[in-house]
């Protein structure tokens, strides 16, 4: 199969992972994505502690992220709470 066959397919199959290393082939088999729709986005969710200044306190955060694997580009949604209190 050629690589633009194999990117264009909309299901995960054997052939697309015969020429990835061992341990990725077993890891992808393992999670049973063989035969299943390959995934175009991705959506993280984050929470942590942010601090603007190497001097500052650090504040909470909560963030999303998301993906698209069709291009080389991502959205990234943060709240920080600078002010406990408000």
């Amino acid at each position: 199969m050629k690589i633009s066959e194999l990117e264009k397919s909309k299901i995960v199959t054997e052939e697309e992972i015969k020429d990835l290393p061992e341990p990725v082939q077993g890891y992808l088999r393992y999670t049973q994505v063989i035969g299943k729709e390959k995934i175009n986005t991705v959506r993280l969710k984050q929470s942590g502690h942010f601090r603007m200044k190497e001097d500052q306190r650090w504040m909470p955060i909560t963030a999303e992220q998301y993906f698209s694997v069709d291009s080389a580009e991502f959205i990234w949604m943060a709240e920080v709470k600078a002010a406990p209190l408000l």
